[in-house]
Order: structure tokens, then C-alpha cells, then sequence
């Protein structure tokens, strides 16, 4: 019995160091990863702050000197003022619209019951696979006769377009497994379907919310090839389109450069530390629940 009690013990002991090894190997990896993730980011940020003998010199040095008015004018000779409200303008109108309209389509077809509800989920869902080169020349032709070239709406609605079919499917994994003894519960009561999302559905559903929305943020600030076809003229550029003109023109300037690069991932970054653990947790039930 004795020499069994140290066999066990014996083979606890091993487990628990091999969990423990695993865990100090995940961690590094872990380390290893954020710091390559993030290096690219404070290496920007370092070097709008370098004149352009430094930046070749000493790329991965600190700045001799921090001289915080090489944004402002970055901001000027980039031309961003105008590129940022059109871009803040047309990603709010087009996250605004997909996160309603999926999660009103999501919740017709993971909650109700009607002929046909499987295929159209599936068409939904083979969206996914339509490239945007694709029907870049026809959308072109309709925004044409349409006479929506040079106008925001074209680029809106076409994200819009793309942008629905992936929230649709995220938002039907959460909300099919939500238990349907809430919904009758609130039935019961006689509360209609549509106050049941609005007022119940949405507050239980607020993590899938965050990850949609800020997919649909990253996808839509950072939007070219329909910017590019689209929106042709100065006053509607949006933030990719006016970097690369900027590009174009201050390829000697470094420092503006990166100066203004920085300034365009701020709002990003601002969405996503604002929503990071709901989005975190989004993601996390769309993997356990899809």
C-alpha cells in the first residue's frame, strides 16, 4: 500500500510540474508574441519623433529629443482634418447599420421559426465568400448611373454590403444559445418579440455586440479598395486614400510620416481598449457557442 501511495504521489508530483511547465511556456510565448505585436506600433511612435539621419541610424533607438510639434504639423501637411471627419463620418453610418441590421436578421433566424430560415442563413453566411474585386466593376457601373461617385454614401453602402453577412453569422452563434425559457417566460408576460430583443436580448448580448462592432470599425476605417475606386476627389478622401497621397507627396519627410500614421490607428485603438473585455468575452462564447 505504501509503495502505491508513492507511486501516486509520485505521478501527482510529474503532472503538476508538467502543468506548471506548460504554463511557463505558454506565458513566454505569450511575451514573445505582445512584444512583437506591439513593437511595430512603439517604433512609429519613436520615430516621428527622429529626423531622418536617426531613423536610418539608430531605427531601433530611442529619440535624442522629443519635440511634440511634429504632429501638428503632420495634421496640416497630411490634409487629416478633412479625411478624418469623412472617415468618422462613414464608419459610424456604417457600423450603425450593420450592428442593427444584423442583430435584427440574427435574432429573426436563430429565435423564430418560419419556411426557408436554413437557406437563408446559408446565403448569409456564403457571403462571406463574394471578393470584393469581384464586383468592384459592377458596383462602379451602378454608383455611376446612380450618380453616387465622389460621395460617401457609395462607400457606405458598399461596406455595409460586406459587412453583414460576418456579423449576421457572429450574432446568430450567440443568440441561439440563449435559453428559449427566457424568451417564454417574457411571452407569458406579454411582452411582443421586438421589446424582448431591445430590452432583454440586447443588454444579455452586449459582448457579441462589442466584437461586431469593433470588426466592423477596424474593417471600415481601414476600407481602400472601394475608397480608391470610389472616392475620387479631395474633399471625400478618407483616411487610407490620404495617406497615400500624403505618401506620395513627403516620402523625404520621415517624421510626418510616421507621425501621422500614428494619429490615424489612435481611434482604433481608443474602440478597442474602450470595448477590449466585452470583446474578449464575445469572442470567446462565439468560439464555444458556433
Amino acid at each position: 500500500m505504501s509503495g502505491m501511495a508513492g507511486r501516486a504521489h509520485s505521478s501527482m508530483k510529474s503532472a503538476a510540474g508538467g502543468n506548471r511547465a506548460f504554463i511557463l511556456l505558454a506565458r513566454t510565448l505569450l511575451i514573445i508574441f505582445s512584444i512583437t505585436s506591439l513593437y511595430p506600433f512603439f517604433w512609429m511612435v519613436t520615430s516621428a519623433f527622429k529626423d531622418n539621419k536617426q531613423i536610418f541610424l539608430t531605427p531601433a533607438g530611442l529619440p535624442a529629443t522629443i519635440n511634440f510639434s511634429v504632429f501638428p504639423e503632420a495634421w496640416k501637411n497630411a490634409g487629416l482634418g478633412r479625411a478624418f471627419l469623412n472617415s468618422i463620418i462613414s464608419t459610424t453610418v456604417i457600423v450603425a447599420i450593420v450592428v442593427v441590421t444584423a442583430s435584427l436578421a440574427a435574432y429573426a433566424l436563430a429565435r423564430m421559426r418560419f419556411r426557408g430560415q436554413r437557406l437563408i442563413l446559408a446565403l448569409f453566411v456564403s457571403g462571406q465568400i463574394v471578393s470584393a474585386q469581384i464586383v468592384l466593376v459592377p458596383l462602379f457601373t451602378l454608383f455611376v448611373r446612380l450618380q453616387l461617385l465622389d460621395n460617401l454614401a457609395s462607400l457606405i453602402f458598399s461596406c455595409i454590403a460586406f459587412g453583414i453577412p460576418l456579423s449576421v453569422f457572429l450574432f446568430w452563434t450567440f443568440f441561439i444559445e440563449i435559453p428559449r425559457e427566457v424568451e417564454e417566460s417574457t411571452k407569458i408576460d406579454g411582452c411582443p418579440s421586438f421589446l424582448f430583443y431591445l430590452l432583454i436580448l440586447v443588454p444579455l448580448s452586449g459582448p457579441i455586440f462589442a466584437s461586431v462592432t469593433i470588426f466592423q470599425s477596424l474593417f471600415s476605417w481601414n476600407e481602400y479598395l472601394f475608397a480608391l475606386t470610389f472616392l475620387r476627389q479631395a474633399n471625400v478622401r478618407t483616411i487610407p486614400i490620404q495617406m497615400q497621397v500624403f505618401f506620395a507627396q513627403y516620402t523625404t519627410d520621415w517624421a510626418k510620416l510616421f507621425a501621422a500614421l500614428a494619429m490615424t490607428v489612435v481611434p482604433v485603438v481608443a474602440i478597442y481598449l474602450a470595448m477590449q473585455r466585452a470583446f474578449i468575452k464575445g469572442l470567446t462564447a462565439g468560439a464555444v457557442k458556433g
